[in-house]
């Protein structure tokens, strides 16, 4: 019968508190239902008032043992041998973050026009307000008699930044479990796979279902004053910057560069310090903002559309609970062993039975094991003469306890001599519980009578439905068979303890017993090779001489046929009949011809009646009279 075991670990581990190693159960409770492992469980409650992220828990069998009816075999041990905690951070984009790029100074002569200049500022400059066209100023040269532009153009990439979103938890422990030397079943839990009611394999013998909290009660660095900063620039294709830094250099982009482009075309400063004044801050506000804890995360996922980053903490689980079902049985994973009852047979009485006659063997039976038995005992053979029936008893028998068995033996004997068959009958009892056994042989004697006298007839019917006349032989040693019956024809008894098989007499001038039949000598005439009596002898005689003609004219036959063949190379016999083709004919051919014709025509002469055969003779002689040798 198999069994399982559930170990609920109820770990209630609290925040803020030194961490403990978990090394003792609360309870330890036995129940007998179960759905997982179809067997019963064991429900062992573990719970912690501190915090920690480590369980090392040693059961003894002799601990699990006060709770079941029985001896458990194995030591149990329950680990949580590690655990990891993160934190997890999505990006996303937004058109309402620009790209942070350097820039060069750009100037260029020789626009005759206005509209010239202010279209080659929205084909090659650098667009510093973000409407989509290049940003500049364009001025009227008198020497030159042509308008100039002056602007930026683009130089490095620096990234391009993302949202950070608030981060989810994740949770990941190494589980194992192992009783006495046998596999440790183990799993690795996440919050991925977890989760309240979700019940994960642990090994093959062995399930873990979540029941707790999967918070830890960490911490969660702000992400409310930092972006997530993509470019293939750096490792892994992210980093984090500081928000405050990157709306200096968004301002300044929109807002002031202009005005130092215009300073630059006015003479006050140069092209180069104008740029410089920007790139200054676009390479801050791509620097690391060491500054915040998320600076030290990893990258999850380098991709700019599904980017992400992990965080790890080292704060504790807060109510961290785990429910783990154990199979349990005589082929699971804990073994149990219950007290059961061991039948031993300490005593038995023979029989001795008349022919046809019933007679009573007995056992006792003691209960030899440890616990409760529900035996059951039978018969299970018995020797050639002796019948029982199959049928099976049922007894409760308490540890030292004997109970006794009584079973009905019939004897019914082949033999026709007057003496005694010794044999013996074998009797099994087997606790239906535990399946223990054991058996007995139980001598029987069977006292046969003399039941035929010489001479004495009887009868019976054989598999093929036709009646059988039998008659005891002179040494009284056996019966041999006189007669069977044809089809359709009864066995009756003749008064003188004899039978004679005759047909039922239906009321329409049958011939069955007590029916005058004046004409019966004849009725051998009509049968078969059964008829009986002497006709069924001449009827064998006619038969095979019958045959013997027949192979006669076999012989002849194929003769005539071969010669035909022979002469004309084909078999025409209707063409010059004044040939003796019986002469040109082979003898060999003809004597396996002959032979064949002899068993043909015994065999058949055989399947018609008397009458009939007589018919047949005399035709064939008639034949063998009119054909030429």
């Amino acid at each position: 019968m198999k069994r399982a075991a559930s170990l609920i670990l109820c770990l209630v581990l609290f925040t803020g508190v030194s961490s403990a190693t978990v090394t003792s159960v609360d309870s330890i409770t036995y129940t007998q239902t179960s759905t997982l492992f179809d067997g019963t469980l064991f429900a062992i409650s573990v719970a912690s008032d501190q915090a920690t992220d480590k369980i090392d828990i040693r059961l003894d069998k002799d601990q699990m043992s006060q709770s079941v009816e029985g001896d458990v075999q194995q030591d149990l041990t329950i680990d949580i041998t590690s655990q990891n905690n993160h934190l997890r951070y999505s990006t996303t984009p937004s058109s309402e973050l620009r790209k942070i790029q350097t820039v060069v100074p750009y100037h260029e002569t020789g626009f005759y026009s206005k509209e010239e200049a202010i279209q080659a500022i929205k084909n090659r400059c650098y667009d510093l307000n973000g409407n989509g066209e290049g940003s500049g100023h364009y001025a009227w040269k008198a020497g030159s008699w042509s308008y100039e532009i002056y602007c930026f153009q683009q130089s490095t990439y620096l990234g391009t930044p993302a949202y950070l979103d608030n981060p989810e938890e994740h949770f990941q422990t190494r589980f194992e479990l192992q009783a006495g030397g046998k596999t440790v079943q183990s799993a690795t839990l996440s919050n991925g796979d977890a989760g309240t009611g979700v019940i994960s394999n642990l090994g093959s013998h062995a399930k873990v279902r979540w029941n707790g909290n999967l918070d830890t009660g960490a911490p969660q660095p702000n992400v409310g004053r930092v972006y997530a900063l993509h470019a293939n620039r750096y490792s892994g294709s992210w980093r984090i910057i500081s928000q405050q830094g990157y709306n200096d250099y968004k301002n300044y982009l929109e807002n002031s560069a202009h005005d130092t482009i215009q300073d630059w075309a006015a003479g006050m400063n140069t092209g180069w310090q104008a740029a410089e004044w920007l790139n200054d801050r676009a390479w801050s506000a791509a620097e690391v903002d060491t500054s915040s804890d998320l600076a030290y995360t990893t990258v999850a996922d380098t991709s700019f559309k599904s980017g992400a980053f992990t965080y790890d903490t080292e704060d504790l689980l807060v109510y961290p609970m785990f429910t783990v079902y154990v199979d349990v049985g005589e082929n699971g994973y804990i073994e149990i062993s219950k007290p059961t009852g061991e039948p031993e047979i300490v005593s038995k009485s023979s029989t001795r039975i008349e022919e046809l006659s019933t007679g009573t063997i007995s056992s006792v039976v003691k209960n030899v094991g440890d616990g409760q038995g529900s035996f059951s005992a039978r018969i299970t053979d018995c020797s050639n003469g002796f019948t029982f029936t199959d049928s099976q008893r049922t007894k409760t028998v308490y540890p030292g306890q004997t109970v006794s068995y009584s079973f009905d033996v019939s004897f019914q004997s082949t033999s026709t001599d007057k003496q005694e068959i010794s044999g013996s009958c074998t009797v099994q009892v087997e606790d239906t519980g535990s399946g223990a056994s054991t058996s007995t042989t139980i001598d029987v004697t069977g006292v046969q009578a003399s039941q035929c006298e010489a001479g004495t007839q009887s009868i019976k019917v054989n598999s093929d439905g036709l009646y059988e006349i039998y008659e005891c032989k002179q040494n009284e040693q056996g019966k041999f068979l006189v007669k069977t019956c044809a089809e359709g024809e009864k066995a009756y008894a003749q008064g003188d303890g004899t039978f004679a098989c005759e047909k039922p007499d239906n009321g329409g001038g049958g011939t069955g017993p007590g029916v005058s039949n004046p004409l019966g000598f004849l009725s051998g005439l009509f049968g078969g090779s059964d008829s009986g009596g002497i006709l069924e002898q001449i009827h064998f005689a006619l038969s095979l001489i019958a045959g013997v003609l027949s192979a006669v004219v076999g012989y002849k036959g194929v003769r005539w046929v071969d010669g035909e063949y022979l002469v004309r190379g084909s078999f025409k016999p209707l063409k010059n009949r004044n040939l003796s083709r019986v002469k040109k004919g082979r003898k060999p051919i003809g004597v396996l011809g002959g032979l064949l014709a002899l068993v043909m025509g015994t065999w058949l002469a055989l399947q018609v009646p008397l009458l009939v055969q007589l018919i047949v003779i005399l035709g064939t002689g008639f034949v063998m009279w009119k054909t030429p040798l």
